[in-house]
């Protein structure tokens, strides 16, 4: 019996490794303003956000859907992966794979807004930060004639996740 109590202990402490591990790679950045100044600008809003190569962020999103996600919550990516999110109205934070999966990176927004203008939607409008150029307000209804199918969004307050060096002993 004290076997199978050890593996179900490994397993639990499996499952939940990769959201302590989330919250310890957070815990060693700091929030920043982006430096407007040393911007890279493109000849379009999709060049210049790929132009800064910006990886580790967090964002504001306001969700307008019929949704199970939260209607306002901080996006917190850490090498272009979705790593933690704060819902901003219930305060609840989440760092499990089945909820993260439900939001996205910038790259994977404009990668799927990228897919909807391939695919004809009945109706898309986009909006871009004027200086980063990553979609601030995206609206894609695929179909008029279905119900709910639409994607409404708004982000907003993008920041750089900065790492904090370890300062060298004082001796």
């Amino acid at each position: 019996m004290t076997a199978l109590k050890l593996r179900l202990f490994i397993l639990i402490i499996i499952a939940y490794a990769p959201s302590a591990f989330a919250d310890e790679r957070l815990n060693n950045y700091q929030i920043k303003p982006v430096d407007y100044q040393n911007i890279s600008t493109g000849i379009n809003a999709q060049e210049t956000w790929k132009k800064n190569n910006i990886t580790s962020y967090v964002y504001t999103i306001e969700n307008k859907c019929f949704c199970d996600i939260a209607k306002r919550a901080k996006v917190f990516v850490f090498n272009d992966s979705v790593l933690k999110v704060q819902d901003l109205d219930s305060g609840k934070t989440y760092a499990d794979k089945e909820q993260l999966q439900k939001y996205k990176t910038i790259n994977q927004l404009i990668d799927h807004i990228t897919n909807t203008l391939q695919n004809h939607a009945d109706k898309i409008f986009i909006d871009h930060d004027r200086y980063l150029g990553f979609p601030s307000k995206v609206f894609i209804d695929p179909s008029k004639s279905q119900i709910d199918d639409e994607t409404n969004i708004t982000i907003k307050n993008l920041n750089l996740l900065i790492t904090e060096q370890p300062r060298p002993p004082v001796e």
